[in-house]
């Protein structure tokens, strides 16, 4: 993928433009069907032979070549949009894992993947960035690092990022988009979990969080978020998540439509997150010999 600015065309500008072309190789949910069908491995790496994946997954194999894929759309971004941080915000994760990783003493370079941080970075220093702080947090809870749960590190790696991040993207399209997945991250933490550990950048706090059981009744301030229409006449909790993922989708279609600002490249962004998702979803229903029906159930293609 190019990376650079056009001489002459600003920065935000010229990544839109390249955004709009590239959109249309987004994978619908008929192309995600079709995929669903390929019998193996092999078939399914021919299948993506004219997307902008192919030469990713023919040199790297289809796991890696996915994830280079996506960081390759991060690189480009990071260089050609006006507020980055708005892209860190999301990619974060990718940091996220390699920090549970190496306070798990999984150090093997395979374990550790361009993130934010780069490889670099992770090489250089114990714990990059505000990582360095979440030790502290965390040793407040729990008597050493290796006895917190996974879950613990990763709340408070996120609420660093959130603290970090956030700020220069506050008021846009892409804030709203946030705090709707972190407030929908907590519900469903809460429905599924018996000790949960809540989010900070949500529009409910993790205090409130604490006296919500939405289980037993659906307290105004939750209620009133525009997500909960989304599940508002379903009873079984099981099917909450994808609900609620397919209301999230719709959210990135609306981003892209925005003519400029951050919101079509994050939208953009986002939306191949997702389908790399959906892409891991088909490729281990195919290892695992499932029809392709019982693919299919787990695509969301929502944000197509």
């Amino acid at each position: 993928m190019s990376t650079g600015v056009s001489s002459g065309i600003p920065r935000g500008l010229y990544a839109t433009g390249r955004i709009r072309a590239l959109e249309r190789y987004l994978i619908d949910g008929a192309g995600f069907g079709r995929l669903a069908e390929n019998p193996s491995r092999r078939e399914l790496l021919e299948d993506l032979s004219d997307t902008p994946y192919a030469p990713y997954v023919k040199e790297n194999g289809l796991e890696e070549g996915f994830e280079l894929f996506l960081h390759s759309v991060f690189e480009f971004l990071e260089k050609n949009i006006e507020v980055p941080e708005a892209l860190f915000l999301f990619y974060i994760r990718t940091d996220i894992t390699n920090f549970i990783n190496r306070v798990r003493g999984e150090n093997a370079p395979e374990k550790m993947r361009e993130g934010v941080f780069t490889a670099r970075e992770w090489g250089r220093e114990k714990y990059p960035g505000f990582f360095r702080l979440v030790p502290e947090r965390v040793l407040r809870e729990y008597p050493s690092l290796d006895e917190s749960p996974d879950a613990f590190l990763e709340k408070v790696s996120l609420d660093y990022a959130f603290r970090e991040f956030y700020p220069p993207v506050s008021g846009t399209a892409v804030a709203e988009y946030f705090r709707d997945r972190t407030d929908i991250d907590n519900l469903l933490l809460n429905l599924l979990h018996e000790k949960p550990f809540y989010r900070a950048g949500g529009r409910i706090t993790e205090k409130e969080w604490g006296r919500i059981d939405p289980k037993k009744s659906v307290p105004p301030k939750l209620g009133a978020r525009g997500f909960m229409k989304a599940v508002e006449h379903e009873k079984d909790y099981g099917v909450w998540e994808d609900l609620l993922k397919g209301w999230l989708g719709s959210r990135l279609r609306d981003m892209r439509k925005v003519t400029f600002g951050i919101e079509p490249p994050l939208g953009y962004f986002l939306s191949i997150t997702e389908e790399v998702r959906n892409l891991r979803a088909v490729l281990a229903g195919i290892d695992a010999s499932e029809s392709p029906d019982r693919i299919r159930e787990r695509i969301s293609a929502g944000y197509v």
